[in-house]
């Protein structure tokens, strides 16, 4: 199946999880998270990456590596596809990947597009430190090409973990929490509205629950229990460290 779209996402997913018997659990829930994040219409799975027409919100899915807009196109037309992409003045290198067999090594690949691109454009190569990178990834007969690769939230899908319910003390602190779980795969209740994670997970506001984290630091932790389960995710995180994730989201 092939997408006759102008603008389509390749996706990267995350290497932890997509391994050992849970595979395919954990894969279907980041599937499920991609299209109910991005409201794609198609999505087409391509061994751990995915191709789909709407990249809109893939910031907010946890466990995606990486994505990138891209351009499909058959192998005869990735030199041109490529030369699209480049930028004037920038010193170039071009990476190539591919999971099929079916066609040129990926260093010819490279090292033919390069050659096109400089009879076009009086550019220099640079293979370890280059201004930009143009890929190419070779999956299933076809061609994509591409220039940036935005990194993803990382973690694991929302769902593949159970609920924690987030005690809420201090607003920025209790976001931070908040966020470190749902990186693990946890939906997660509050004990108050925190505005910032509604684009990451629609929470529900509770009391009580048998797993909770709190938003103790170092410096405010306490050790009571009362035989629940807790969780305190900024224990190893310094201010600095807190104040820049929470600026970040």
């Amino acid at each position: 199946m092939t997408l006759s779209l102008k603008e389509m996402y390749l996706i990267k997913a995350g290497e932890l999880f997509l391994k050992g018997k849970n595979h395919k659990f954990f894969e279907k829930t980041l599937i499920q998270e991609i299209k109910n994040k991005t409201n794609c219409k198609n999505l087409i799975n391509l061994h751990n990456q995915y191709l789909i027409d709407e990249g809109e919100n893939l910031n907010k899915v946890f466990g995606i590596s990486n994505y990138s807009k891209v351009i499909e196109c058959n192998f005869d037309k990735i030199k041109e596809e490529a030369l699209k992409l480049v930028e004037e003045n920038k010193s170039l290198s071009i990476l190539c990947k591919r999971s099929t067999k079916n066609y040129k090594p990926s260093p010819e690949i490279e090292r033919e597009t390069a050659e096109f691109i400089l009879k076009q454009k009086p550019l220099k190569i640079n293979l370890t430190n280059p201004e930009q990178i143009i890929y190419i990834t070779l999956i299933n007969g076809k061609a994509y090409v591409y220039k940036n690769k935005i990194k993803g939230l990382g973690g694991l899908p929302i769902g593949s973990e159970a609920e924690v319910l987030i005690k809420v003390k201090n607003e920025k602190l209790s976001t931070v929490t908040g966020f470190l779980i749902l990186k693990r795969g946890c939906k997660i209740s509050l004990t108050k509205e925190l505005p910032l994670l509604k684009p990451y997970y629609n929470y529900k506001i509770k009391e009580n629950s048998d797993v909770i984290a709190t938003d103790e630091t170092i410096e405010t932790l306490k050790f009571k229990t009362k035989n629940k389960l807790i969780l305190r995710p900024l224990i190893g995180l310094s201010k600095e460290e807190i104040n820049n994730i929470y600026s970040n989201l």
